[in-house]
């Protein structure tokens, strides 16, 4: 159960005012593509289950094996609203819901563009193989990547420009994505940041704001120093 948060930066946004219970999210045990969405909860206020479906207990191949999600992949959000279950699949549509759970969606058009603009090119700093390999175990792959990660960090720059977030004057799902991937490649390569002062400001902005710092004091060890 939640109640919407209130604005502290004074923006108007766009909120889901009802009820839910029964949260789950449905993820591996590597921390991917579902650190932001925990944090997205965090800051909604939302108590929910971090479901973990594990390699070596053959948790996630049965699942796949049963069918149990419509695409047979992760993350999943479940929740049951009015008496209704809902099964959400697919990562940018569970970020949207939560973002609007959070009350951190813009009520402005122009504003909400730029924040998903921001979501999908942040999306694009990381390769699926790589998220599972963890840059272990291939230093000349990981390098070759991380070269690469830094030119595409660099043009995130200049798309936040003066703004202190992505998500114009408040985070939005953007920030607590390229946030945690960020993070993940620092554990890697710990001066990522070193030439991007304005992302590097950036970066200790939502490292303090309190839905992240809240879930970093919590977090478990899953997958450390990688994804």
């Amino acid at each position: 159960m939640f109640c919407c948060p209130t604005d502290a930066q004074g923006m108007t946004v766009q909120s889901d005012a009802g009820v839910v219970s029964d949260v789950v999210l449905h993820y591996l045990p590597v921390r991917a593509k579902a650190e932001h969405l925990r944090t997205l909860l965090y800051h909604a206020g939302v108590t929910f289950e971090d479901k973990i479906y594990g390699f070596a207990d053959g948790a996630w191949p049965a699942a796949k094996e049963a069918h149990t999600f419509t695409f047979d992949r992760l993350p999943v959000l479940t929740f049951t609203k009015g008496g209704k279950k809902f099964v959400i699949p697919e990562g940018v549509a569970i970020a949207n819901l939560l973002s609007k759970w959070a009350g951190l969606t813009p009520a402005d058009a122009a504003e909400a563009a730029l924040g998903d603009a921001a979501y999908s090119a942040a999306g694009d700093v990381v390769k699926i193989d790589l998220i599972y390999n963890g840059f272990i175990k291939d230093k000349e792959a990981n390098d070759q990547f991380l070269a690469g990660a830094v030119t595409h960090l660099k043009h995130m720059q200049e798309l936040l420009g003066t703004r202190a977030f992505f998500g114009t004057r408040a985070p939005c799902a953007a920030d607590f994505l390229l946030f945690f991937m960020c993070d993940s490649m620092m554990a890697y390569r710990p001066k990522l940041l070193e030439d991007m002062p304005e992302l590097q400001a950036w970066f200790a902005k939502v490292r303090e704001f309190p839905a992240v710092a809240k879930y970093l004091g919590v977090r478990s060890d899953i997958a450390a120093a990688a994804f």
